[in-house]
């Protein structure tokens, strides 16, 4: 993948710089960090842009699992520190936190807290003082502030289907958020598998479960709305098996694929510095979408700061939704449709700063068709596996055709094949072509080209030709 490394925000950010010093390619980390960075916001009606983008990747990408392992502990580590200080409250600060100014009415929830009880004791205790009359019912902004005090925790450690509903129903707004850096096992059994894998669509998709809404007064249980953000590992054979399953899991998350990455030889301490500005801005980053999750508002804004920059990631938009809707495999996928934002809101995280925004657009666009083709890529190698076969057999039986005889014109070139029918090669023949690994006309002859057979990437022989290819 080609990338303009060249240029002083790149340099600023320290994004090229993390990812040749982690050994993974610059739209991951791109993808990735936009990911993490909405598990962390959650639900926010602010960000429009950061609607739950799931990402699934090989566990065969072990650089990757390298820089998942940094990011997920990092995001561990500021799901504990919130959880661990909801252990050590005091009345006076419950009091506090749901504007109240006596805090004698809480004497039973401070004995209830000093045992370090579970969230849905600490309701009940409060959901009594409410039903005696103790304290007044509580204003929707109390609430939530409360809520963001009790239910603190957004890590959800596991997707076994018996764990996860109760997971997201403890969760701040019901919004969990799976960052796992080691593979995810599939059920083995193929009932059991499909079954678990709809209700993980619906949990992605967003949907409703069975619970308590802030303080209700009469305890009353409701349906709450639920949603998923996750980043899942899974081995070579599960994705094969998620590949074959009748779920559509692939049309709600965006795939990763294994990249051919420069050699480094050594970095430099100039590289090395912009690896950690890197990590410093991704830090800094998430702590404030962090403490904007809980305080019900935007830590900062996140469009970008002039109208020329907004009208032109408007123009470049309708331009990649017209690439993408031109690939039924793309068009069917919402995180795709909106990668473009979603990669903004990530890089805007990181430098919320005018000087950024042409930047930033000249970077995401880019990026996200690379992503957008690269899925599109590896499904149709699934779905046309047989097919690629095939045409891959012929491909070599052509070239070497083509070896004996060069130049040979096309006439005669499907003429040394028992099947002389000419629809049956040109789609192949125009595709070597297309890669320079065969070159010449048809009436004047091929030659072999510059590349060999196994330089290109064969998977794009499962993608359908172009019209005028064919």
């Amino acid at each position: 993948m080609k990338h303009n490394l060249s240029s002083r925000q790149s340099a600023k950010l320290g994004i090229p710089a993390f990812a040749a010093a982690n050994r993974v390619d610059i739209d991951h980390l791109l993808l990735l960090q936009a990911a993490t960075m909405s598990g962390i916001v959650g639900v926010d009606p602010n960000l429009t842009d950061v609607a739950p983008c799931p990402v699934i990747l090989p566990a065969s990408l072990v650089a990757i699992r390298r820089v998942l392992e940094e990011f997920s502990g990092f995001v561990r580590h500021l799901h504990q520190s919130r959880v661990n200080k909801r252990r050590y409250l005091r009345v006076t600060d419950v009091a506090k936190v749901i504007g109240a100014d006596d805090w004698k009415p809480f004497s039973s929830y401070l004995q209830t807290a000093a045992q370090a009880p579970a969230q849905d004791r600490t309701y009940r205790e409060l959901e009594g003082l409410l039903d005696d009359g103790s304290i007044d019912p509580l204003p929707p902004e109390s609430e939530i502030a409360l809520e963001a005090v009790l239910r603190p925790g957004f890590v959800v450690e596991s997707l076994v289907s018996s764990i996860l509903e109760d997971a997201l129903r403890h969760c701040h707004q019901c919004t969990g958020f799976f960052p796992c850096p080691s593979p995810t096992s599939l059920p083995t059994g193929k009932k059991q598998r499909e079954k678990w894998l709809q209700q993980l669509c619906s949990f992605l998709d967003g949907t409703t479960i069975q619970g308590k809404q802030g303080l209700d007064p009469g305890g009353r249980s409701e349906r709450l709305s639920a949603r998923l953000q996750m980043i899942m590992m899974l081995a070579q054979e599960d994705l094969g098996a998620l590949h074959c399953s009748s779920s559509n899991l692939l049309s709600r998350c965006v795939l990763l694929t294994k990249t051919v990455l420069p050699e480094i030889a050594s970095l430099s301490e100039e590289l090395e510095a912009h690896e950690d500005q890197y990590r410093d801005r991704f830090v800094k980053a998430c702590r404030l979408l962090h403490a904007g999750r809980y305080s019900a508002r935007s830590v900062f804004p996140m469009d970008f700061h002039t109208t020329g920059a907004a009208r032109e990631f408007r123009t470049q938009s309708l331009a990649y939704l017209s690439f993408v809707e031109n690939d039924p495999v793309l068009a069917e996928c919402q995180p795709i449709l909106r990668l473009p934002d979603f990669l903004a809101f990530g890089m805007r995280a990181l430098a919320n700063r005018e000087d950024f925004d042409v930047y930033i657009i000249e970077t995401v666009f880019p990026a996200a068709r690379r992503l957008a083709e690269a899925h599109s890529l590896e499904i149709a190698a699934y779905r046309y596996s047989e097919t690629v076969t095939e045409l891959h057999d012929l491909a070599k039986k052509l070239l070497r055709m083509v070896q004996r005889k060069q130049p040979v014109t096309q006439r005669d070139l499907i003429r040394s094949f028992d099947q002389q029918k000419l629809s049956s090669y040109q789609p192949v023949i125009c595709f070597l072509l297309a890669e320079h690994v065969l070159v010449g006309e048809p009436r004047s002859g091929f030659r072999l080209g510059p590349r060999a057979l196994s330089d290109i990437d064969l998977k794009k022989l499962a993608v359908p030709l172009p019209k005028s290819l064919r």
